[in-house]
């Protein structure tokens, strides 16, 4: 496949490795699978519409294991032509790592440290979570939208064995897939579209709170564009190397 991240790079392995001991921060990291600038969006108050192209949103996270607590912001978004873009940002909205999504790969970019990791996206969700979730899913979680095949939803969620809970309204209220379950706190006033929502698995669990969530808006033609493969100045890592360098910043 012709792609973006290999145009001058395909010497690149991929590689995994172990992420537990590090899954509080890279869970933060995740946790939105996500134009250009990925800049906090209006908060959405109104069903999503039928047909969704692309979803993109800002959203706060805690999570606590072991008496650790790791809170982040992130911004992400996601396409349906399976591109996703996640910043999670720092002190000031500084841009502390970049994540992005092509099909089934993930690259991940430290802007401060100049390096970066690339590897398949759904090792890098099962490593840390305990749980392959495809960024469909994740995107399911954000919005409420557990029935569509359209869009960016191209796969049955329902189908892949998740159990899912409604109100009595008709809204997705919470659910589980294995050891992972989530409970929705609050939704969006007159919206399926959840506000928080509290998780749990074994490693611990947390709170994600949607800032806001947009839906169908045009991606500027370099949203997806991993520029620092084509850098210089920046170097590929083994996780092990990218794991010791975000516990340094955290």
């Amino acid at each position: 496949m012709g792609s973006v991240w290999t145009r001058r790079r395909k010497d690149v392995a991929f590689r995994s490795s172990s992420f537990r001991r590090f899954r509080p921060v890279i869970l933060g990291l995740y946790f939105a699978a996500l134009g250009t600038s990925c800049l906090p969006v209006r908060p959405s108050v109104s069903p999503p519409p039928p047909f969704i192209e692309s979803m993109e949103g800002y959203v706060s996270f805690r999570f606590s294991s072991d008496g650790a607590v790791t809170k982040s912001r992130l911004s992400f978004l996601y396409t349906r032509q399976r591109l996703g873009r996640i910043e999670v940002l720092g002190a000031f909205n500084r841009t502390v790592a970049l994540i992005l999504i092509e099909d089934d790969r993930a690259a991940c970019a430290l802007p401060t440290e100049k390096v970066y990791w690339q590897g398949a996206w759904l090792t890098f969700s099962e490593k840390f979570l305990g749980l392959a979730l495809s960024p469909p899913e994740v995107m399911a979680l954000l919005s409420g939208q557990w029935s569509s095949t359209e869009g960016i939803f191209q796969s049955l969620i329902a189908a892949q064995g998740w159990t899912l809970h409604r109100d009595g309204g008709g809204r997705v209220s919470g659910g589980n897939k294995g050891e992972f379950g989530f409970m929705i706190k609050e939704f969006f006033p007159g919206s399926p579209v959840p506000r928080s929502l509290e998780f749990v698995h074994p490693e611990g669990g947390g709170r994600l709170t949607t800032l806001g969530l947009g839906f169908n808006r045009p991606a500027g033609k370099d949203a997806f564009r991993a520029a620092f493969l084509e850098d210089g100045r920046y170097r590929p890592v083994t996780w092990e190397e990218l794991e010791s360098i975000l516990k340094h910043e955290h």
